[in-house]
């Protein structure tokens, strides 16, 4: 981070949850908390920002390590590679990561995502122990990289550690690269609570729980897991990978004699505090399960088109009243524009319409997606984010009226610009907690 702004902010356009507003005075305090926001007031003390003003984006889902990967699995060498192919590559490259390369990742990817828009970020983090599957003589020492990365870097962090316990559906044993990932459910509950400790007060961390997946942990474990949370910290975020992969439904079904997303709901309370990563294979069912509970789903388009996941049924997700939210992942991507471009553009081309909720607004059709990420993102990070609003984190970006692209376009006009053709370059800065980066 560069420096403080004063006291606040004074813009003539601001996105607010209901739309754009003029002349706008936006007021922090010292830790970056939004303390007052003035529509309709012109404060001369204040710095002027020049071009429109929106929340910054919460990613949802991101594996730091994953970013050293890209480029590396392209080169296809057999017809059938798909994403369990991609996943035996990454885990050998794992291999070779320790605490001070997870650092040095991380802090390098976090920078980049905030050039780029995100101004927080879920880290669902799953490399725990060193590449014999021993603990570090610090048994937080790669949680910890991740806790530096986002002090360096400057963005807001909701650090999730993974807990893992299996190879497979049916308790399968681990693969050897796999055991990097597995604590004992006390020594994982003693990590949570040091975290807690570690973070506490802070207002831009926060510490949450992630079961892996269906595949990875069984129910005993994620009740195990629940129960930890409940006796401690009832209201924090809870993330789980869920029906990314036909197959994973497949083998869900064979195994535990219910598709995933319905496994999940038979066996956990899930509520608003979850967010449900992928959720790609649903059924109608399944979808009315998760609107109906308030959980997010965190979608991650250009991980989930790199991988050849399929496509999330978005529409008749939203037509419920679901909420959802937007993730890195892999990393193959870091930009929030390019997240909601594609996932806009997929489900164009799967209905063959360009209005794929079939509504009128207001805004612009990117404005509005990206106002229903934020929505989606703050549940998930469990974080007071995505709103410029008294109480919420001044977690801002402001677009550059004078970019080429922009010039003589009305707010909504540049931001849905921004959205659908432009990238970074169209921000002229970026704010996290009242500080630029």
């Amino acid at each position: 981070m560069s420096k403080s702004l004063s006291i606040g902010l004074q813009a003539q356009q601001v996105l607010l949850p209901d739309g754009w507003a003029t002349d706008v005075a936006i007021y922090w305090d010292a830790q970056g908390v939004i303390s007052d926001v003035r529509t309709s007031h012109v404060d001369p003390e204040l710095e002027q920002a020049h071009g429109p003003v929106v929340p910054g984006m919460i990613n949802v889902h991101s594996h730091a390590f994953q970013r050293t990967i890209v480029g590396r699995t392209h080169s296809f060498t057999s017809p059938t590679d798909d994403f369990w192919t991609w996943r035996e590559v990454m885990y050998q490259h794992l291999s070779t990561i320790g605490p001070h390369d997870m650092e040095r990742i991380a802090t390098e990817l976090y920078v980049e995502m905030i050039r780029a828009g995100y101004t927080s970020v879920c880290e669902f983090h799953y490399v725990h122990c060193d590449p014999e599957g021993n603990l570090y003589p610090d048994p937080d020492a790669m949680s910890i990289a991740i806790l530096n990365a986002a002090e360096t870097s400057g963005i807001g962090l909701t650090l999730l550690p993974v807990f893992y316990q299996f190879g497979g559906f049916g308790e399968k044993e681990l693969q050897l690269h796999q055991n990097r990932f597995v604590l004992s459910l006390g020594d994982y509950c003693d990590l949570i609570t040091r975290l807690r400790d570690r973070t506490n007060g802070n207002p831009g961390l926060a510490i949450g729980y992630a079961p892996h997946s269906l595949r990875a942990v069984n129910a005993r474990g994620i009740h195990q897991l629940l129960d930890h949370r409940n006796a401690n910290a009832p209201t924090s975020p809870v993330h789980i990978h869920v029906a990314e992969q036909v197959r994973e439904v497949e083998e869900c079904m064979a195994v535990l004699g219910k598709r995933p997303i319905e496994y999940l709901f038979d066996k956990a309370p899930v509520d608003e505090h979850w967010c449900l990563i992928h959720a790609t294979h649903s059924s109608q069912e399944e979808l009315s399960l998760v609107a109906s509970s308030g959980a997010t789903i965190g979608l991650c388009p250009t991980t989930e088109a790199d991988l050849g996941d399929g496509v999330f049924p978005l529409a008749n997700f939203l037509e419920l009243g679901g909420s959802v939210a937007i993730g890195s992942d892999s990393n193959i991507c870091v930009s929030p524009f390019e997240e909601l471009r594609l996932l806009d553009y997929i489900q164009r081309v799967r209905l063959q319409k360009r209005n794929v909720e079939g509504i009128t607004s207001a805004i612009g059709a990117g404005t509005r997606r990206y106002l229903q990420t934020l929505f989606g993102g703050c549940q998930a990070a469990g974080r007071p984010l995505g709103q410029v609003k008294k109480g919420y984190l001044a977690d801002l970006l402001v677009l550059n009226s004078q970019h080429p692209q922009l010039r003589d376009k009305s707010s909504d006009e540049q931001f849905n610009t921004v959205v659908y053709s432009s990238d970074s370059a169209a921000l002229s800065s970026v704010i996290i907690r009242g500080k630029k980066c």
